[in-house]
């Protein structure tokens, strides 16, 4: 996590400043929920996976549901 962030959470952010993570192994486990968390906090997400496509759709599927951003 950004210095940014521990001093002011993103959602009290100026909108003019765009959070990026990306997190390996995100199609499953403790990955998935830090994605899962991170696009509830305002990040765009890149889903990173070594041979779960099909889960990592499913977690980019979850959060675009949620209205947040992955890929």
């Amino acid at each position: 996590m950004s210095v940014l962030n521990l001093v002011c959470p993103p959602s009290q952010q100026p909108s003019s400043i765009s959070l990026y993570t990306v997190v390996t192994g995100g199609s499953r486990g403790i990955g998935r929920a830090t994605c899962l968390l991170l696009a509830s906090r305002g990040y765009d997400v890149a889903v990173n996976y070594q041979s779960n496509a099909k889960g990592a759709q499913v977690v980019v599927t979850d959060i675009e549901a949620a209205r947040g951003h992955a890929r």
